[in-house]
């Protein structure tokens, strides 16, 4: 299963992917200037893709300088998951935007490369979640020797990326015609699917360690 591309893309989708962006990245930039949801797209886009390379590309050096094993990355990942699902499934509540924009920013406002709102709560932990922290690591360590595999973990990682500035430069059109309740029930399906993709990470990693036949 771990070499399964459509499993890595859907826990990639799932942990790193738009449905989560677009109505946080659309409620932090509701009433603000056209200039001023690009500049935040493109530098979260920026932070967030510089900080998962950083991630992907030192996590199997120091899984073998702390000696931690696939198996134990697999378990924390599927723990990590099935909470962060739980949460999502039993906190839904709907909610809508207001019908007028509440404030406004000029034309020439830009977003800070740092800080608010576009490393917190933009990049971390909106678009890098602790469970795409894990997930990154998890399929890093397991293309070890795999080059093909890390390839497409990789490449995945980064149509992932695109897809949420895509959602990001667009999240206003999305929102316009979806609706942000509508987009919430869609993540909401998506958790449920989370959480039985952390349960089988588990188990797969207890029968490896023959915790369990």
């Amino acid at each position: 299963m771990n070499n399964d591309y459509a499993y890595v893309f859907a826990i990639f989708f799932l942990t790193l992917g738009p449905l989560k962006t677009i109505p946080v990245f659309h409620a932090l930039t509701y009433g603000s200037s056209r200039s001023y949801r690009l500049h935040l797209a493109i530098r979260s886009f920026v932070m967030s893709f510089a900080l998962v390379l950083f991630i992907a590309f030192s996590a199997s050096e120091n899984l073998s300088k702390w000696h931690v094993g696939i198996d134990a990355v697999m378990i924390a990942g599927g723990l990590i998951l099935f909470t962060t699902a739980l949460r999502s499934i039993t906190d839904l509540e709907l909610v809508s935007l207001p019908e007028r924009p509440t404030s406004s920013l000029p034309d020439g406002a830009r977003p800070p490369w740092t800080g608010k709102p576009t490393l917190s709560p933009l990049v971390i932990p909106t678009i890098v979640t602790p469970a795409a922290v894990v997930a990154i690591i998890f399929f890093i360590a397991r293309s070890a020797g795999d080059d093909a595999f890390r390839q497409a973990v990789l490449a995945t990682i980064g149509g992932i990326m695109l897809l949420n500035l895509l959602g990001m430069l667009a999240a206003s059109a999305i929102m316009r015609v979806i609706g942000v309740p509508i987009l919430q029930v869609i993540g909401w399906v998506f958790s449920v699917l989370q959480a039985g993709l952390a349960i089988q990470a588990i188990l797969e990693a207890c029968r490896r360690l023959q915790i369990i036949p």
